[in-house]
């Protein structure tokens, strides 16, 4: 009889592991969902005659400069500069200057030739861009444009990227396109689009 007892308590016991292993093991972190970051960098150009020209839209490189400042933003952390919304435009062909890399921490590597356009500069100086909230973008979803129209006051202006920035200068994110020569007068409007989905 006792040893009967001994058996009976041995299976209740491994029944009752095994309950508790599964129990913990349906409540564990699933880490397979996740933040997805989505971005559509918009642009065209208006020229002087008013005639239209569409760059077309792509996506943005995240630098990992631009990575450490959504860690900020999201832990709180120097809140007073994490605005990226200095918006720079580049003529990226020049010598020095890169393909953008995740290892940037300016517009195309920003070499000794490469030309991020400065203050007052033909027109294309870094600006802070307008920014608003959106929603019915793809599946509609909401997010954050952030956009500036660009209007060059020399000629024979050379344009093929452009970047974010926080209000201390941390690259937030860059983008290439097609370059186009912009005359006086042209606009250059550039509009970028962000939004984070869960998967």
């Amino acid at each position: 009889m006792n040893k009967k007892i001994v058996v009976i308590s041995m299976i209740t016991l491994l029944a009752l592991g095994f309950a508790l292993g599964n129990s913990m093991t349906s409540t564990s972190i699933d880490d397979s969902v996740s933040a997805v970051y989505h971005t559509s960098v918009c642009k065209q150009v208006i020229r002087a005659n008013g005639e239209v020209e569409d760059l077309g839209c792509n996506h943005n490189l995240l630098p990992m400069s631009g990575r450490a400042l959504l860690q900020q933003i999201l832990g709180g952390i120097n809140t007073a500069a994490t605005s990226a919304l200095n918006m720079t435009i580049a003529n990226c062909t020049g010598g020095g200057a890169t393909q953008p890399n995740v290892t940037d921490t300016k517009l195309c590597g920003k070499g000794s030739s490469a030309m991020e356009y400065n203050t007052g500069q033909c027109g294309m100086g870094p600006v802070v861009a307008t920014y608003y909230n959106f929603t019915g973008n793809v599946a509609g979803l909401p997010g954050w444009n952030i956009t500036n129209t660009f209007t060059s006051t020399c000629n024979d202006v050379i344009v093929n990227a452009t970047a974010l920035y926080n209000t201390t200068t941390q690259l937030f994110a860059e983008n290439t396109f097609t370059t186009v020569t912009l005359q006086n007068g042209d606009q250059l409007n550039v509009t970028w689009g962000i939004w984070v989905t869960g998967s």
